[in-house]
Formats: structure tokens, C-alpha cells, sequence
């Protein structure tokens, strides 16, 4: 069922019924090596990226330059970072296929050396909720504690205008995912 006129039903998905895939870690900082007192975390930006822009890129750099000189106020390091594609299924017309959307960004951060394309979400077999793809990098990151010297890494949604001001539009957001 879907809400109202939107093409997918914001309150569906759980990631029991998700196709699973490994986290990129490729290039994310080595979480054992992060000061103590610090909290390491990743940055997420999930959208449509059709296609993905300067901006869609360098809000990543605004972000992790934010908290390093912020360090002492929020206590957090940024040990990676990741775009999302949404899959085809969102229902936005002007989206070309998630196939090329996820080769668009992948090219666009070929020269990043933090930051990867995660096909995740994409691949799904339907839309998935913004919440379920952090729910699951949340899972994916923290799984293994051995590969984070037994750290625990924060995952933080990053996002533009459009993520923010769809939050307040009835309908689009669960609530108990806005509080999350």
C-alpha cells in the first residue's frame, strides 16, 4: 500500500527481507587508530543522484571539515564516507537507471580517498527506506568488532535541502525515523 499519492509506502521494509552486501571499507580510516574519547562515524548520503553533482560531493567535505573543527564540542572523527543511489523504484521521474546512476557516482569519486558508492540500496528488489539503509550500515559496521578495535561506529545521515525539507511534508517520514 502507499501513502496518499507516493509512489512507495514510507512505513514498509524491514532489513530481514533486504538482499545483503558487504560495506566498502576500502577506504575508510582505520577505527582502532581513532583517539580515545573520540567517537568514530561514517557519513551517509543516500538520493537519487541523477546525476550527481559538485554539490552532492562537496557537502562530504563541508561535513567532515564541520566536525574536525568541532572535535572538542561533539567528540566525533569521520572515518568514512558514502553515497547511497537510491533504486529505481523510488518513482521519480527523472531517474535514469540505478545502474548508471551508481556508475555516475562511482566515476565522480573515483579521486576520493574516503568516500565510496554503495550499491546497497539500489539493489534492492524495491525502494527502501532511508532509516533501513542506515539501520543496515549500522549492522554492516558494527558487526565485527575486530575490525574496529572493538569500537562502536556512528553512522550520520547526511543530507541537502531537498532530504531536509521532505522531512516535514506529511506523509513522506515515519516519525519514529525522524527521532531515530
Amino acid at each position: 500500500a502507499t501513502s496518499g499519492s507516493l509512489p512507495f509506502d514510507p512505513t514498509s521494509g524491514s532489513l530481514d527481507t533486504k538482499r545483503h552486501f558487504p560495506v566498502d571499507r576500502s577506504r575508510m580510516a582505520d577505527v582502532s587508530k581513532v583517539p580515545d574519547g573520540l567517537t568514530p562515524a561514517v557519513l551517509i548520503s543516500c538520493g537519487s543522484f541523477s546525476p550527481p553533482t559538485i554539490m552532492h560531493l562537496r557537502i562530504f567535505e563541508t561535513a567532515r571539515d564541520y566536525f574536525r573543527s568541532m572535535q572538542q564540542v561533539h567528540k566525533i572523527e569521520i572515518v568514512g564516507g558514502f553515497l547511497s543511489p537510491v533504486h529505481d523504484k523510488y518513482g521519480k521521474s527523472s531517474l535514469v537507471p540505478a545502474a548508471d546512476r551508481v556508475a555516475m557516482c562511482q566515476a565522480a569519486l573515483e579521486t576520493s580517498d574516503w568516500v565510496v558508492t554503495d550499491e546497497w540500496e539500489s539493489k534492492q528488489d524495491e525502494w527502501t527506506r532511508t532509516r533501513l539503509v542506515l539501520d543496515r550500515f549500522h549492522q554492516e559496521l558494527n558487526k565485527d568488532p575486530a575490525l574496529n578495535g572493538g569500537r562502536s561506529v556512528r553512522v550520520l545521515l547526511l543530507c541537502g535541502a531537498d532530504i531536509l525539507d521532505s522531512m516535514s511534508t506529511p506523509g513522506v517520514w515515519v516519525e519514529p525515523d525522524l527521532r531515530q
